[in-house]
């Protein structure tokens, strides 16, 4: 009946809800940094999708307050476990000599735009950009099919999240894949390996593109 029913909603949310605290404290527990803004970026883009003018300020504004309010009511133990997972292992600035390491592929792909490395080998340590490390290291000239290919997912992907419907639960495979082509920025295997972490993200987005085509299916639809 609709007791029943609505039993059922609340459960579901409240599993729902555990799931995400349990996904959080695991991307903590690994210190992964970049998932973890990963997943920020797409919270505040699946908000944006459900909230409009004022209550999408509203919204943010209680999430921001709550996420504040949660840290300080935790113990100083927990703080500090929190504090440690997202600063500790750093050196130098807080990107760990990312960004410097970027600037150093820019400028090489900037001297030696075709080949890169191939006439020019550089010593530097491993850029963590998929597309900068793919490109500084084959030039554009080779690594084009690869880096148009790339393109073609990430736009394909954005395109498909901003036309879906945000409360359709087969979509969740393009959120998913995104988690990947946002990682990317910061891990230069990403998003097309290794496979024992894509997998899971290439089957769901191939399932969503399968029931995407499936009009006459009826969507579960998580409100």
């Amino acid at each position: 009946g609709p007791e029943s029913k609505k039993l059922l909603k609340i459960t579901g949310k409240f599993l729902l809800l555990a799931l995400v605290l349990l996904l959080l404290l695991v991307v903590l527990t690994l210190r992964a940094r970049a998932a973890l803004l990963s997943m920020a970026s797409i919270l505040f883009l699946v908000l944006i999708q459900r909230y409009k003018g004022k209550s999408l300020l509203i919204t943010l504004s209680v999430c921001a307050l709550l996420v504040l309010a949660v840290f300080f009511l935790l113990p100083d133990a927990m703080r500090e476990y929190v504090h440690q997972s997202l600063f500790a292992g750093l050196s130098g600035d807080f990107t760990s000599g990312r960004a410097e390491r970027n600037m150093q592929a820019i400028a090489l792909i900037g001297d030696h735009p075709l080949f890169t490395q191939l006439v020019a080998p550089d010593n530097a340590r491993v850029v963590h950009n998929f597309f900068l490390h793919v490109a500084s290291s084959f030039g554009l000239l080779f690594a084009f099919p690869l880096l148009a290919l790339y393109v073609y997912l990430f736009v394909f992907i954005i395109k498909k999240i901003w036309q879906s419907d945000v409360k359709c639960l087969p979509n969740v495979g393009y959120y998913v894949m995104l988690v990947l082509l946002l990682v990317s920025f910061f891990e230069y295997t990403l998003p097309f390996g290794p496979g024992t972490v894509t997998f899971v993200n290439f089957v769901m987005l191939g399932m969503s593109l399968r029931m995407d085509k499936d009009l006459d299916k009826e969507y579960v639809v998580l409100e």
